[in-house]
C-alpha cells in the first residue's frame, strides 16, 4: 500500500519513521466545519475565508487530512542530513 504524500514527507526528513498512515476520508469536509466555526467566533471573519474559498472551491479533490503516526528516529550522525532530507521533500514535490 502506498502512503499518502504527507506520509512521504514526513520519512524523508529520515526523523521519523512512519509506523501507519492513511486518508480521513472526507476530512476537507471536517476542515470547512472547522474553520467555519473557527470565523463564527473571531472578530476578523475575513481572515478566515481564503481558506473557506479554497476548500470549497476543491471541493475535496486536492485537500484532504492524513492521519499518520510515526517513531521517532535516532538523530542522524551526519550533521548535514537536514540538508539532505530539504534537497529530497524538494524533489517529491517537484515531482508532484
Amino acid at each position: 500500500m502506498a502512503l499518502p504524500a504527507s506520509a512521504v514527507r514526513w520519512e524523508i526528513t529520515e526523523l521519523v519513521a512512519v509506523t501507519s498512515a492513511r486518508v480521513q476520508q472526507g476530512g476537507w469536509r471536517d476542515w470547512l466545519l472547522w474553520i467555519q466555526a473557527c470565523a463564527g467566533h473571531q472578530p476578523g471573519k475575513q481572515a478566515n475565508q481564503p481558506v473557506i474559498d479554497m476548500l470549497t472551491a476543491g471541493g475535496g479533490d486536492f485537500l484532504t487530512f492524513a492521519l499518520v503516526t510515526a517513531r521517532k528516529n535516532k538523530p542522524a550522525r551526519c550533521p548535514c542530513a537536514h540538508r539532505l532530507a530539504a534537497r529530497a521533500t524538494e524533489q517529491i514535490d517537484h515531482e508532484l
